[in-house]
């Protein structure tokens, strides 16, 4: 049963009607799903309201009854009365689309962002990993960034969920704490099943910060160190456990990891190949 008392979750997918936005809306549309969020599309381009092309919108019914999850005949109003959905379509007018992400999320404060990287065309600097991990930091939001050529996590045509191994980075800086607590209430809703998750400290194991685990049944949690190149050691490990994706604290230079923070993020963005979830200081 749904708790009425439960606040709403709010999740952003920016999108420029290309391939690579479909997919992460895709992968959006799925988490708003499994949280009952309220999920917003917005379009950032120098076009005029009445120029926005509203139809190239990724079709919310239409892919929801491709997933089994409406029935073709059903009224519109399911999407909310079933599923618990809200959905917004808004466009922005902004020349920059960096600065109209970073104003929209100041305005209207958003507990997930969505984002596809290392796009080609449309909204090409928002999409280039460095811009994205930009809008992520400066608003101070949790961010789920796709990159083009990461596999994903959500199948397209049924709505089936992949993900079964996450890889968590983590220091003393920021407090991991914040951290754990939000991936024990959101991590779940990214796979079907019981999610291996490895929180790896890079350094010392006498040196790394005492937590306590969270618990949850559908979280496997394994605490691990390993000594090494930072960036490397990152992508060997992911490589050798098979992680579906990297999960990473979004800050600036602070801590074990602060004097390679300014670059690190983006490269493993760029080399993983697999989608990466950044987390914000607190």
């Amino acid at each position: 049963m749904h708790n009425i008392n439960r606040i709403t979750p709010r999740i952003l997918i920016a999108t420029d009607f290309s391939s690579d936005s479909e997919r992460a809306f895709f992968h959006a549309l799925s988490l708003a799903v499994a949280q009952r969020a309220r999920l917003t599309l917005l379009h950032i381009g120098p076009e005029s309201r009445k120029e926005v092309p509203w139809d190239k919108y990724p079709g919310v019914r239409d892919t929801l009854v491709d997933w089994q999850m409406l029935d073709a005949a059903s009224p519109r109003s399911d999407v909310i009365d079933k599923l618990g959905l809200n959905i917004k379509k808004m466009a922005m007018r902004d020349e920059d689309p960096y600065n109209g992400m970073v104003d929209y999320l100041r305005k209207h404060p958003t507990d997930l962002l969505v984002m596809a990287t290392e796009a080609r065309r449309g909204m090409a600097r928002l999409k280039r990993s460095s811009v994205a991990e930009a809008v992520a930091f400066s608003s101070h939001s949790h961010a789920l960034l796709i990159p083009s050529s990461a596999p994903s996590l959500v199948d397209s045509d049924s709505g089936a969920k992949t993900l079964q191994k996450v890889l968590v980075i983590y220091d003393h800086e920021p407090d991991p704490r914040n951290a754990l607590a939000w991936l024990n209430e959101w991590l779940p809703a990214f796979g079907e099943g019981q999610i291996e998750v490895h929180l790896l400290y890079l350094g010392d194991e006498a040196n790394a910060p005492e937590i306590v685990l969270p618990s949850h049944k559908s979280l496997k949690w394994t605490r691990l160190a390993l000594q090494g190149p930072l960036q490397s050691t990152i992508l060997e490990h992911a490589e050798q456990f098979g992680a579906d994706m990297i999960v990473m604290m979004n800050q600036r230079s602070r801590g074990l990891l602060g004097r390679f923070r300014g670059s690190l993020n983006e490269q493993i963005l760029r080399r993983a190949g697999r989608p990466v979830l950044l987390l914000p200081e607190i």
